[in-house]
Formats: C-alpha cells, sequence, structure tokens
C-alpha cells in the first residue's frame, strides 16, 4: 500500500491541516488504498472522511486537535463526496435559529450521524485507525462550568464526535487516545466486524451522553484492554432509536477494560425513548413498530473493572427486545445512588436470558428487576457475587413505581435486591452486606412481587435492620 505523509503533504501542497488530511484520504481513494501516516506534531482538522482500504497511523505523539470554527463541520467537502447533510433541526420541524430545547438537542446529537465529528466513514471497508492523540477541544463549543450552562446549551446545539461509521465493514481501532470531547467519542451505526483494542478514552463527566464507545445496530464487535472515564455510558448496544437507524445489535464481547463513568459499564438499550420523543416532537407510529422488531443480544462482558461509575450492567427494553447477556468476573465500586445491576422493560419490550456471575460490587444498593404486567422479565440468574451496600434515603425507598415511565429512575432504585414483572429468576451463592448508611427504615435483603418461579439459594444476608432475608409481596 502507498504511504502517505501528511507533512510531507502540507508542505509540498501548501495546504491546511484539513486539506492535507482530507487530500490524503482523496489518494487513498484514487489508489484503492493506503497508508495516512501522521508523524509527531499538533494538528487542527474537521469532518476528514475516509475510504476503503486506508490506514490511518499516527504516530505516539502525533496530536490532533478539533477545529474550533462551528462553520467548517456539516458540509462535506473531500473531492469524491457526493452528499451534503441536510439541516437535522429540519428534521424535528424547528426553524432555522430559533432556540431549541433541551431534550431536542439530545436528539439532534444522534441525527447528526455523519460530518459533525473529527474522522466519518459511510460504507467503508477495510479501515484502521491507529495511534495518536484526539482531542475534541470541548471548551471551544461550550463552557460547561458556566453556571447558565443548560440554558445554553439548548440554543447552542452543536456538540462534536469524535469518530463516526455508518455502514461499514471491518473497521479497527487500535492504541488511540480520545480526550476532551462534548458528545460521542465513538459512534458507530450499522457496521459490522468492529475490533477496539487498547483505546484510552477520557471526557469530563460534566458534559452530557459523552459515551466512550456507541454501538447502534451493530455486529461482531470485539472490545478489550480499553479504558474509559467518560460522563455517560462507557459501552452502550443498542437498535438505534431513529430510522433509518434502526436494527439488530450484537454478537459483541468486552473484556479487559477498566471504567469510570458517571452512568453505566455497560448498557443494553432495545426499542425507542418515548418519552424523549414525544417531548423532541418526533413521529413516532412508525419508530415503534420498526422498534418492535428488533433485538440486542448475545453479549459477554468479562474481567472488567468499574473504578467509579454507577450500574455495572444496565438493561433497558422499550417496545425492542434485549437476550443472551452474559457477564462475569466484574469488580468495582459506584459512586452513586445507582445499583449494580438494574434491568427493567417499558411497554411491550422483552428481557430473556441473562447470566450474571462473580460480581464484586460496593454501593448504595444491589439490584433492580422489573417487567411490566404484560410482559415479564425471564430467565434471569445471578450467582458467585458479592454486594456490599451503604444504604441512602432515596425517592422509591422500599420498591420501584410501577409502571416505570422513565429510564432513568436507576438513581432512585430500592436499596436491596428488588425483583418484579419477572419469572424464572434464580439468585444463588451471592452474599449481601449493609453498612449503615442514611436510611433509617428496615427493609428485607430481597424484595419479591409478581415472579413465577423464583429461586434464592445459599444467600448470605440479613436485611436491613431487620432479619428478613425474602420479603414476598
Amino acid at each position: 500500500m502507498k504511504k502517505f505523509d501528511i507533512s510531507e503533504i502540507v508542505k509540498n501542497e501548501n495546504l491546511s491541516d484539513t486539506e492535507a488530511f482530507r487530500y490524503a484520504a482523496d489518494l487513498c481513494y484514487e489508489n484503492c488504498g493506503g497508508v495516512i501516516y501522521v508523524p509527531k506534531g499538533k494538528y487542527t482538522i474537521a469532518s476528514v472522511r475516509l475510504y476503503s482500504n486506508t490506514h490511518l497511523l499516527m504516530d505516539a505523539e502525533a496530536e490532533i486537535y478539533a477545529d474550533p470554527n462551528e462553520e467548517s463541520y456539516g458540509v462535506l467537502r473531500g473531492k469524491y463526496d457526493t452528499y451534503h447533510t441536510r439541516d437535522s433541526a429540519e428534521l424535528l420541524g424547528i426553524p432555522k435559529g430559533e432556540p431549541v430545547g433541551y431534550i431536542q438537542s439530545l436528539i439532534l446529537c444522534n441525527l447528526r450521524r455523519r460530518t459533525d465529528c473529527i474522522f466519518y466513514m459511510d460504507g467503508a471497508e477495510n479501515v484502521t485507525i491507529e495511534g495518536g492523540v484526539l482531542d475534541g477541544r470541548y471548551r471551544y463549543f461550550f463552557d460547561i462550568a458556566d453556571e447558565n450552562q443548560k440554558e445554553r446549551f439548548g440554543v447552542h446545539v452543536f456538540r462534536l464526535q469524535m469518530i463516526v461509521a455508518f455502514g461499514c465493514r471491518k473497521l479497527t481501532f487500535k492504541n488511540i487516545r480520545i480526550r476532551n470531547n462534548s458528545c460521542f467519542n465513538m459512534r458507530i451505526l450499522q457496521s459490522e466486524d468492529i475490533r477496539c483494542c487498547g483505546v484510552e478514552i477520557t471526557a469530563d463527566k460534566r458534559c452530557l451522553n459523552t459515551d466512550g464507545m456507541n454501538f447502534a445496530s451493530s455486529r461482531n464487535i470485539l472490545v478489550e484492554n480499553c479504558s474509559f472515564d467518560v460522563g455517560d455510558d462507557c459501552i452502550a448496544f443498542s437498535t438505534g432509536e431513529v430510522e433509518p437507524l434502526c436494527g439488530d445489535c450484537g454478537d459483541a464481547i468486552v473484556r479487559n477494560c477498566i471504567c469510570k463513568t458517571n452512568t453505566d459499564l455497560i448498557r443494553a438499550f432495545a426499542g425507542v425513548e418515548i418519552d424523549v420523543g414525544v417531548i423532541a416532537g418526533l413521529k413516532l407510529d412508525s419508530q415503534i413498530e420498526n422498534a418492535k422488531k428488533q433485538t440486542v443480544r448475545n453479549i459477554l462482558v468479562e474481567n472488567c473493572t468499574l473504578a467509579s461509575g454507577g450500574c455495572m450492567v444496565n438493561i433497558i427494553g422499550s417496545f425492542g427486545n434485549v437476550e443472551n447477556i452474559r457477564v462475569r468476573n466484574i469488580k468495582g465500586k459506584a459512586e452513586n445512588s445507582h445499583p449494580a445491576i438494574f434491568f427493567i422493560t417499558q411497554r411491550e419490550a422483552k428481557i430473556r436470558n441473562v447470566a450474571v456471575e462473580n460480581i464484586d460490587f460496593c454501593g448504595t444498593c444491589a439490584v433492580s428487576i422489573q417487567g411490566t404486567s404484560r410482559e415479564s422479565v425471564k430467565n434471569i440468574t445471578i450467582s458467585d457475587s458479592t454486594f456490599t451496600c451503604t444504604p441512602v434515603k432515596k425517592k422509591y425507598y422500599h420498591e420501584l413505581p410501577d409502571p416505570i415511565t422513565e429510564y432513568w429512575i436507576a438513581g432512585e432504585a430500592p436499596n436491596n435486591i428488588f425483583v418484579r414483572h419477572a419469572s424464572d429468576v434464580k439468585i444463588e451463592n451471592c452474599r449481601i452486606k449493609w453498612h449503615r448508611g442514611e436510611a433509617n427504615e428496615p427493609f428485607p435483603a430481597i424484595t419479591v412481587s409478581d415472579v413465577d418461579g423464583f429461586r434464592a439459594e445459599n444467600i448470605d444476608a440479613d436485611g436491613y435492620l431487620c432479619d428478613k432475608v425474602i420479603e414476598y409481596k
């Protein structure tokens, strides 16, 4: 493969950094592939499209910074780009220049999937990004420390993504350091055969939606030996929330990762976040019908550490399906009030066949599992695990509301193991220990309500301020 040195292109062609990267990408396209070599140094770029058979190889001391000018994003300028991105706000019926609501702005971040980023791929195959640093310079776009940040955020919707892939195959991300971004760090949509090895992602924890790796409608995924210190999910799998992005997601392995986060180590979501969609003004009838057909499935998570954060595993279904999830050998602690394990369904969703084993968790509460009266969570096993909890006062001290209408309710989950609207649930060889905390009302170690086929074996636990291990309601 031919090698194209960015520093030589900048010098010989008298181009800006962005122009040089685009020029090198075009050369790879013309030669049916190539290596773009980025030597030691600092570069400032925006919206570079990588084509099939391209290897972006960065020196370990190469630093690529986001162009602080918003106008540099959103319009494709590569020689072989044949389309322009429609203004995402138009999809929500928002007149240009008008203020955008807080929830609407989150939807826009999903819709702007291609060009509001540093590197993006569309329909590409055999692409590798390796080495170096990608810096999102989020403070140029909004000041998260500003007391009026949320109010300003509703007007100022531009938030950069770092790497975006849409409809791609055979992608490799190796030994990259991504930092200081304001939205999704790696957003992979409708793609397959993805390898992420030795990737390090850090973001200001006050920034919303700074998912480390967000896989939507993508399959055959390996994430290993990576580290995360982000403000949202470290790794998320979803069926996609907005057409035409919907599709099955899974066949994934996550192993040997170290995570710090405000929310979840792993999040699996299937369906439509209907409450967000209604607020944003989306037409949801077709979205819901499509979501019912989609599934997140076949995910193995093992040998990971949650250094600080919220849930180890968060599984949510809202019209979609989640099945065949296995989590094992996870150690960690929560710095917020989320449980280690949080499985909920909303409306016509299904969660099936989930096994969690050898968990060592320290936080405020242990496990919350809740289906609906119409559709139970089914075939759940939790085994060989230890939960050390320090209870705190919560909105839902003894039980979750029924039905659950807000997926972000995890922070108010009961302090014990709580199971409702489920079937074939087994908890075995587990230890639950409480330290004295803020809560002063007694509760059992395990609460079970409307569960068909519940088994608890070899449970080492006393209730908090009482001796009741299991309470059936």
